[in-house]
């Protein structure tokens, strides 16, 4: 997930554990399969109900960029999707 540097100001105060990407941003461990990501946006956002999001092709150039194992699978299983 993304999120304003407003937010994560917010989440930070909470106590939510923050570490720093190689940019300076933040990262909020919001949960253990749950992670925040201060001001970080690829491609345009779309609304679905009712909902800002990331749009598909923005959201699998945000995992290559971290390039973890988890992101990898991920983008496997959304461009299977995509061929059905």
């Amino acid at each position: 997930m993304g999120c304003t540097t407003r937010l994560a100001d917010q989440l930070e105060r909470q106590g939510y554990v923050v570490s720093r990407c190689k940019d300076g941003t933040r990262k909020i461990s919001y949960s253990e399969n749950v992670e925040i990501f201060e001001n970080w946006i690829e491609g345009t956002v779309e609304i679905v109900s009712g909902v800002p999001v990331v749009c598909v092709d923005g959201l699998i150039q945000m995992k290559k960029q971290l390039g973890r194992e988890k992101d990898i699978a991920d983008i496997a299983q959304i461009e299977k999707v995509r061929k059905e």
